[in-house]
């Protein structure tokens, strides 16, 4: 009975973490404060075309594990926009900042709102230097994605296959690879 929910549970949260991933979240700094801009957290399709949800089997406990990859550019890891980034010491790499504006473009304005001419290099340190002061706050879509699945299940009168995905959440095999 639980390997008929297995595929049906992975196939609901690769739809429901690709909904997350598309939502507009508003920037906000790590511990409160919103920051500038109301976007998806994601820059480019390379994420959300890179995920994938697998069943894997045959561990030592016995116990499947549903595991989420994605194949992306290491700067641009998954637990770190699922949980956020905390202000530190330590500026975030400059190169994958400049990365990311080339694919999403930011428009700067001075004190009285108009448009200004930066270098790229300037504006790829102010964004790093808010990072570094602030951080970001994590989207929790792999939480929000299961909450998704579990609804779903039951809206469709599945109930014992939602309480088995819980039983694996609760057991800590639904994991974020």
């Amino acid at each position: 009975m639980e390997e008929q929910y297995l595929q049906e549970i992975a196939d609901l949260l690769y739809d429901a973490i690709y909904d997350q991933l598309n939502v507009k979240y508003r920037s906000e700094g790590y511990y409160g404060g919103f920051k500038r801009g109301n976007s998806p957290r994601i820059a480019s399709k390379q994420m959300i075309n890179s995920l994938s949800v697998e069943v894997i089997k045959g561990f030592e406990e016995g116990d499947p594990i549903i595991a989420v990859f994605f194949d992306t550019d290491p700067d641009f890891l998954p637990t770190i926009i699922n949980d956020g980034r905390k202000p530190s010491f330590k500026y975030p790499p400059l190169d994958a900042i400049k990365r990311w504006m080339k694919v999403k473009p930011i428009y700067w304005r001075n004190e009285r709102g108009r448009f200004t001419r930066q270098s790229e290099d300037s504006k790829a340190f102010l964004i790093a230097r808010s990072i570094r002061e602030k951080g970001y706050k994590g989207i929790k879509f792999l939480e929000k994605a299961e909450n998704q699945v579990m609804d779903e299940l039951i809206l469709t009168g599945q109930e014992a296959a939602a309480q088995y995905f819980e039983d694996l959440i609760v057991k800590k095999l639904v994991i974020l690879a």
